[in-house]
């Protein structure tokens, strides 16, 4: 038997599994739907979220009442209020699973992006709310909408970062097809400033949460109580969020052993298989910026975490 057969041979099982773990994770999806399930959960997640953010309001005030030592209740409601906002749905995880499944990054990479995106989200809140209310001196009740004005550069940037992305594996596609009988071309980790630029642009939509509680703080002239419960709430988004990273990056691993251990991931094919993954990232998460744009311009919110 010639080798070439061997290697197409060793082929199908590879994408008979494929095959049947994208119909297995079909019907989990279309069961949990038809259960309610997922409704469900859902449903609990957000009854959480409210619940912690009717506690941010008596905290912040507790704090005002009581001096600093309520400010420890206050930073643990607020570290809980954005586990829960982490869990609910939202576009910035779909960024962030997307990108570490379809580019190569190590767990280091996968958590530094979860934890960078969550940090910028709370300074951009922090930011938005102490220009337009004291720098600004715009009324409390325009605020919020003025923060929240900054989306549809977050959707954009979003955009713009999955375009780069697709075109970046284009351009290695293309290498790779004129140099058919050349070494095989090692899978480069995505650099750091491709992941601060991500995370920049993910966290560049504040979370709509943060943005109430500062001004609660504003009113009650305690601006930074409402600080530290802002960064509260990013260290628990930022665990949850890690928690997908960590997952994530694990799974595309996974895969890629599997891959080579069928033989698919050798020499210029390997290379093409891998490229080929990476521009259905870079599209995908092209067409969520995209799609998130058009909804940000017609001024319906959409929650990034």
């Amino acid at each position: 038997m010639s080798p070439a057969h061997d290697h197409s041979a060793g082929r199908v099982p590879w994408l008979a599994v494929t095959a049947a773990g994208v119909a297995i994770a079909l019907v989990l999806v279309w069961l949990a739907g038809v259960t309610g399930l997922w409704g469900g959960a859902l449903v609990w997640i957000q009854s959480m979220q409210r619940h912690f953010f009717d506690e941010l309001g008596a905290a912040v005030a507790a704090v005002r009442e009581q001096g600093g030592l309520a400010a420890f209740s206050l930073i643990a409601i607020s570290f809980f209020y954005g586990v829960f906002h982490a869990a609910g749905p939202g576009h910035g995880k779909a960024v962030v699973a997307t990108f570490l499944l379809t580019q190569k990054n190590d767990l280091r990479r996968g958590l530094a992006l979860s934890t960078l995106a969550a940090f910028f989200q709370g300074v951009t809140a922090v930011v938005a709310v102490q220009v337009t209310v004291m720098l600004l001196d715009i009324p409390l009740r325009e605020a919020r909408s003025t923060a929240m004005e900054v989306e549809a550069v977050s959707y954009a940037l979003i955009l713009l970062i999955g375009v780069f992305l697709a075109f970046s594996a284009i351009r290695r596609l293309r290498g790779h097809a004129h140099h058919h009988h050349g070494p095989e071309i090692a899978e480069q980790p995505t650099s750091w400033w491709k992941l601060v630029a991500l995370a920049f642009s993910i966290g560049l939509r504040p979370c709509s949460g943060a943005i109430l509680v500062l001004l609660l703080a504003h009113t009650f002239e305690m601006a930074w109580a409402g600080i530290v419960a802002v960064f509260a709430m990013s260290a628990g988004t930022a665990g949850a969020v890690g928690i997908l990273a960590y997952v994530t990056v694990h799974l595309r691993t996974l895969a890629l052993r599997f891959a080579r251990a069928r033989g698919d991931d050798h020499h210029h094919h390997g290379a093409r298989w891998l490229d080929l993954v990476a521009l259905t990232g870079g599209v995908l998460i092209a067409l969520l910026g995209a799609s998130l744009l058009q909804v940000a311009l017609k001024a319906v919110p959409q929650p990034i975490f």
